[in-house]
């Protein structure tokens, strides 16, 4: 394999890498914050709760296939 293409790929993986650091508290926060609002007694803060654990887990599947790819692309970078 080209040093260059390597490189390359070096570099995104380290970008992904990045990424998944900002994801995950993110999620952390969007679930917590769900739960805060689970708490309430009325019914807006059911929508809001619903609303962002359905985002907390959209921001996990968005992390698993992050991952995938990264470990897609350091196979690649090592073969």
């Amino acid at each position: 394999m080209d040093k260059d293409k390597a490189d390359l790929l070096s570099k995104i993986v380290d970008a992904l890498y990045k990424k998944l650091v900002v994801l995950i508290p993110i999620a952390g926060g969007f679930g917590a914050y769900s739960i805060s609002f689970f708490k309430q007694d009325n019914s807006i803060g059911y929508i809001f709760a619903i609303v962002f654990m359905f985002t907390s887990i959209a921001i996990f599947v968005s992390y698993t296939k992050l991952n995938a790819t990264i470990k897609e692309l350091e196979s690649l970078k090592n073969g």
